[in-house]
């Protein structure tokens, strides 16, 4: 009998869901009460003023516009490095880790994409077979590039550290457990942004310094 998405999450001890944004990001977050998808950031006015797109190029994955990029248990380690290092590193910004309940997963409609979505390559699937289908012993990300997974590694990782979780328009701030930020300095500047922009949502977001993860 195959695993249910409950199942799938407790025997992996997957703990949360994780998306990466700078501190725009975050006040444009708080401000509209969700997590939103590329296709409806524009259209939100709330936003007009600090939308920044962490990707300067999503033609690669353009049909999947209208789906928010998730990562499980772990962010995309190479694509935060180039957003924070080359797209955004002049810009007077802080980064932050959102960290997500793992019940979004079982929510309607989330896809799981085995690599990155942009790439041919990826497998997409709903339901439990496509969260399992992240965790196969060898994920093909090029027709000539396939990486597999090692002995070592975590129940709650996925094979390829480039796997996305797809979920569809919005993720709502219900299910939002913490937020992660790189220093003591920036997790003061986060509580007063937000105790700002979003006063009624301030004391229920949990702020923590976890520096290893922007490392």
């Amino acid at each position: 009998m195959s695993q249910n998405i409950n199942q799938i999450i407790d025997t992996r001890n997957i703990n949360e869901i994780l998306h990466f944004t700078t501190s725009n990001g975050l006040l444009g977050v708080m401000s509209t009460g969700s997590l939103l998808a590329h296709s409806e950031l524009s259209s939100e006015q709330r936003l007009s003023h600090i939308l920044q797109i962490n990707c300067p190029d999503r033609s690669r994955d353009s049909a999947w516009h209208s789906y928010v990029n998730l990562s499980i248990s772990r962010v995309n380690g190479s694509f935060f490095s180039i957003a924070r290092n080359r797209w955004h590193a002049a810009k007077d910004i802080y980064w932050c880790i959102l960290s997500f309940d793992p019940e979004i997963l079982t929510h309607e409609n989330v896809i799981f994409s085995t690599t990155n979505n942009a790439y041919d390559a990826t497998l997409r699937n709903k339901g439990s077979e496509g969260l399992e289908n992240l965790f196969s012993p060898a994920i093909r990300l090029f027709p000539t590039k396939i990486t597999r997974r090692m002995d070592g590694t975590l129940s709650h990782h996925t094979t390829c550290n480039q796997a996305e979780v797809l979920y569809p328009i919005a993720v709502p701030l219900s299910y939002l457990k913490r937020v992660y930020v790189p220093s003591e300095d920036i997790l003061h500047e986060a509580q007063a942004q937000i105790a700002v922009c979003a006063p009624d949502l301030a004391d229920m977001i949990e702020l923590m310094v976890a520096p290893e993860l922007f490392e």
